[in-house]
């Protein structure tokens, strides 16, 4: 169906093609009836008129690399790529995926390689041709988001339901118009096949690891994924969903083939070439060829080690590579020593906020960041440290969010659960009192992940340290008291933590005592009241005296 704001409609043409004819001929001081044949004339031109409107728009949406105006993104936050990643090289790689995608006509396409090897960059890359510091910039100029009416990008970090993942994108490729979903699985991703075959839409999901599960249920995928996932390779529509992920999903195994529908990319490592152009953005370095060819096999080619290795050889070397192999080479040979220079250059707000972003897990903006934290002079300094922390982390960030690489996200919550685990242990409280182990005002996936990766492995830390769970329990009793005597109605999260964890090990509340303790605002209260509904032998005065100093 032809839309109103596309496309001149042909009764529209065609008056204006007679009444052009019609003013030039009394122009010309002809009678009417002498206009006639030229009437006729301007019919019969009309639908060469309208086939040449039809080009010259065509034409004019092609130049300017946008989409026809009833495809554009109802929500621009949908088409939000964020800030590209510093993307070198790949050249083979794009050139590999756009045919598989735009020619061959791939439904099912997944990039595979380990932590910040450039998978997203490379995804992103593709979806948005040309935007960064790239030499693909002019190759790539429009990219090959124009061969499609919608593309959506999804980061499955946090592991959503996949009812979630289902009704954003079916309601967005209705343009949100679809919102009374199917209740069961099956049916949803029935619903979302109906687009896929009526548009031409690219599905972009992001860490798509995470939705594994673990343990005794290992290689297995949440509830509803795999359904998605075996759907979209088998059926016949003409769409692509790309997934980027650190593993090989096994929908993606048992359906791909070189001349099938499914295919997967794994990708290598940057060469020495596509390496020095990393470090060229970082600033000015100096070293052979063979010291930059040892400098790439030594890093594997990862894009983020090598750009943090790049800051870190600025500061201390001076940017001379020659240097940095013969003695920095065996300190910071792995990505976890490279993280722990840097995190250790921290300032006390950067340290802060990187904390933050790590338990947030998802992008958030300027003032989620200030109402989390607790010091209202660190607070106000949010703006300053965002950008000081920039010039030493790779933030991600877009216009107005930010956020870190998953990689980043896993490495700070490895420290934050660790040094969670020292304070509790020797009673000295700091992280424990300015952070929130789990957040109130939040999605629930999300709380189910800091739960899941924060709140559980600190516990568990907890118990392997004192042995027995009554032990722990009483070093927690004597915080409280501690923190009743010393710092009455101070600002911070840490009785809200205690209280989580308390609720998590279902230990019996009777005989805590949580008045003179003040919560954050953002800190979760409806745990708390839930398990206070259950446990009913909690006293009312305890609860009333807490809350009166919320």
């Amino acid at each position: 169906m032809k839309s109103k704001k596309e496309i001149i409609s042909d009764d529209f043409l065609q008056s204006m093609a007679i009444f052009i004819t019609i003013s030039v001929g009394f122009a010309g001081g002809l009678a009417l009836i002498d206009i006639h044949p030229y009437i006729c004339f301007a019919i019969f031109i009309t639908p060469i008129l309208y086939l040449l409107t039809l080009h010259l728009l065509e034409k004019r949406r092609a130049k300017k690399g946008s989409l026809p105006s009833e495809t554009q993104f109802v929500n621009q936050s949908n088409r939000d790529w964020g800030n590209v990643p510093v993307f070198f090289g790949r050249t083979r790689e794009l050139a590999t995926l756009e045919q598989w995608i735009v020619k061959d006509r791939c439904r099912l396409v997944a990039i595979l390689g380990m932590g910040g090897i450039g998978k997203t960059g490379l995804s992103m890359k593709l979806g948005q041709g040309g935007v960064g510091k790239t030499d693909l910039s002019l190759k790539f100029v429009q990219g090959i988001q124009t061969d499609f009416e919608y593309v959506i990008w999804r980061k499955l970090l946090n592991a959503p339901p996949v009812t979630e993942i289902l009704r954003e994108m079916i309601k967005f490729l209705s343009n949100q118009q679809e919102v009374d979903l199917p209740e069961t699985i099956e049916h949803q991703v029935s619903r979302l096949l109906h687009y896929l075959k009526a548009h031409r839409c690219l599905l972009i999901l992001d860490n798509a690891e995470a939705i594994l599960r673990g343990g005794d249920q290992a290689g297995q995928y949440q509830e509803g994924y795999g359904e998605l996932l075996k759907q979209v390779g088998n059926m016949l529509h003409q769409s692509c969903l790309l997934l980027i992920s650190r593993e090989k999903l096994q929908e993606i195994a048992l359906l791909e083939g070189k001349k099938k529908p499914v295919r997967s990319l794994e990708l290598r490592g940057l060469d020495a070439t596509e390496s020095q152009k990393v470090f060229a953005e970082i600033g000015d370095f100096s070293g052979s060829k063979t010291d930059w060819k040892e400098l790439a096999e030594f890093y594997n080619g990862n894009p983020l080690v090598l750009e943090l290795a790049a800051r870190h050889i600025t500061k201390v070397f001076f940017g001379n590579i020659s240097t940095f192999l013969q003695e920095g080479k065996q300190v910071f040979g792995k990505l976890h020593d490279l993280l722990d220079w840097h995190f250790k250059r921290l300032s006390t707000n950067e340290r802060e906020i990187m904390y933050w972003l790590a338990i947030n897990r998802e992008p958030v903006t300027l003032v989620e960041l200030k109402d989390d934290i607790v010091s209202p002079v660190a607070k106000e300094q949010v703006p300053e440290t965002l950008d000081s922390l920039s010039d030493q982390i790779p933030l991600e960030r877009s216009v107005e969010y930010f956020t870190l690489q998953p990689v980043l996200i896993e490495y700070m919550t490895e420290r934050l659960v660790k040094q969670i685990g020292k304070e509790i242990k020797t009673g000295k409280i700091a992280l424990l009192n300015n952070h929130a182990l789990t957040k109130a005002l939040t999605k629930d996936y999300v709380r189910e992940a800091q739960c899941r990766l924060i709140l559980k492995p600190v516990l568990d830390k907890l118990l392997v340290t004192f042995g027995e769970k009554k032990y722990f329990e009483t070093q927690l009793k004597k915080i409280l008291v501690m923190l009743q005597e010393k710092y009455p109605h101070k600002l911070g999260y840490a009785a809200g933590n205690m209280l989580d964890m308390l609720c998590e090990l279902k230990i019996d509340l009777r005989g805590y005592d949580f008045s003179n303790l003040t919560r954050c605002s953002t800190f979760k209260l409806k745990q708390f009241f839930l398990t206070l509904k259950v446990q009913s032998h909690v006293e009312y005065w305890q609860t009333q005296r807490y809350y009166e100093k919320v």
